[in-house]
């Protein structure tokens, strides 16, 4: 392959890394065990402080022009939650991960309580009087009664759980009637079943590149929300306004795996979680690009 020349779609890509890389060993084995997600955090601690963000928003940056790549992009999933917060109300956030998003809403709300749970917490860049974060899988949450919380907000982390109607029954429990859900998350456009080989095979190397279950469609993860209570007040696709995002991590990961020589040698030094991650920059716009997957702003209430 000629320098700077990337696979134009999904199909070329796939079978371009085929072609050098034993995919299938990517995607073997348990995807998203608690104690494999909180390797994979571990894994990519700095990659994400480096490639992501300096002040350790981990989640995609939201473009404004939905054109160009700005660090201040980051802000915009803690600022739609903060839409819901009133003064006095209590906070939870499900995977804090570094705490750049809790952090960022405990300096604009002094006189609300926030919580954060993660399996993997990141060291917090300075301590408020109202923020706690605990280290904690969020699929139980025993130290909370019932109806605790006025809002709850979820940035890319829920997709790690494949038994999303325990975990959706747990947040409901826990979120105060008429409270407010708030999730961004990716899902497929269309079931996993109805695509080929080449972008099943994508949306598997992707899935397990973020260390997340089985990607599941928009369809699967609505029938959650109304499955467990609750009612979709909007929802919003983002997949055009990442897309700059996605594109900056496939030109970082294309100076890798554009060329099979420079792959084989930088990846015999790098955990498979590493790989997995450069893999998934490699895939995600196209494979966003093709409307395979999206990437989906919901806000529910509790009814």
């Amino acid at each position: 392959m000629s320098q700077n020349t990337t696979p134009a779609t999904i199909a070329e890509k796939i079978q371009h890394m085929e072609k050098f890389l034993d995919l299938e060993k990517f995607i073997n084995g348990d995807k998203n065990d608690p104690k494999d997600i909180e390797s994979y955090y571990k894994t990519n601690h700095a990659a994400y402080r480096r490639v992501h963000s300096k002040a350790g928003f981990m989640h995609f940056h939201v473009s404004k022009d939905g054109k160009t790549f700005s660090p201040e992009d980051a802000s915009y999933q803690p600022d739609v939650a903060a839409q819901f917060i009133k003064s006095g109300d209590r906070v939870l956030e499900l995977g804090s991960g570094q705490g750049a998003n809790i952090l960022h809403l405990a300096k604009k709300f002094p006189d609300v309580t926030f919580d954060g749970l993660d399996l993997f917490p990141g060291k917090m860049a300075e301590e408020l009087p109202n923020l706690t974060i605990t280290k904690q899988d969020y699929t139980q949450m025993p130290q909370f009664a019932d109806n605790t919380f006025d809002v709850i907000y979820a940035i890319e982390t829920l997709v790690h759980c494949s038994d999303k109607l325990k975990v959706f029954a747990e947040i409901k429990r826990v979120l105060k009637p008429g409270g407010i859900f708030v999730v961004f998350d990716y899902a497929l456009k269309n079931a996993y079943e109805s695509y080929d080989r080449e972008n099943q095979l994508a949306v598997s190397l992707i899935s397990k590149g973020g260390a997340a279950a089985l990607i599941e469609s928009v369809a699967e993860w609505e029938d959650f929300f109304a499955k467990t209570g609750f009612a979709v007040v909007s929802k919003k696709d983002l997949t055009e306004p990442i897309m700059p995002d996605l594109r900056r991590l496939e030109h970082r990961a294309a100076c890798i795996l554009d060329h099979p020589f420079r792959a084989k040698v930088v990846f015999k030094t790098l955990p498979n979680q590493f790989v997995s991650n450069i893999i998934l920059g490699y895939l995600g716009a196209d494979s966003a690009a093709e409307g395979a997957i999206v990437y989906k702003e919901w806000v529910l209430k509790k009814d």
